[in-house]
């Protein structure tokens, strides 16, 4: 019953804050986490059962792009946007021969990553803090998947 009355008081609290700050907002429950920047959409969802798992199906349809590749793994995947990181991690534990690279404008969001148990930078993983269309135009890096995924409160 404990578990019920944290979930109803995290909900209260995200009902509480301001609908057009910008900032990211974690609710928690006792099924998972999401992220949010208002109270009209979520930006991601973890389930804490399998937090690699894709929850939300838009998520799931911007992976069809492995259906698509003519090797076996892509070599590198660059994110724009971060998020909660569900499809960062989906693409790290299950395309191991793959380098990713995330791009978040966000060091808000990027502070959230423990929360969503986004795995720390390592040799094929890496996240940066920045612009993803001046990275993009700047890159020097080889990408085969360009996934876009960069949603604030204000949109795109």
């Amino acid at each position: 019953m404990s578990d019920d009355w944290a979930s109803y008081d995290a909900f209260v609290e995200f009902l509480s804050t301001p609908l057009d700050d910008g900032r990211p907002f974690v609710l928690e429950t006792r099924r998972g986490v999401s992220l949010h920047f208002d109270h009209f959409a979520i930006q991601n969802s973890m389930s804490r059962r399998s937090p690699d798992e894709l929850v939300l199906g838009y998520t799931r349809t911007m992976m069809g792009f492995l259906l698509l590749q003519p090797q076996p793994q892509p070599q590198h995947i660059c994110m724009i946007g971060l998020g909660g990181g569900s499809q960062a991690k989906y693409c790290y534990r299950r395309l191991p021969e793959s380098t990713i690279t995330a791009i978040e404008i966000s060091a808000e969001v990027i502070a959230l990553r423990d929360v969503f148990r986004i795995p720390a930078d390592d040799g094929r993983f890496k996240v940066m803090c920045a612009d993803g269309a001046e990275y993009m135009r700047d890159a020097a890096v080889a990408t085969d998947v360009i996934l876009a995924d960069a949603f604030g409160a204000r949109g795109i």
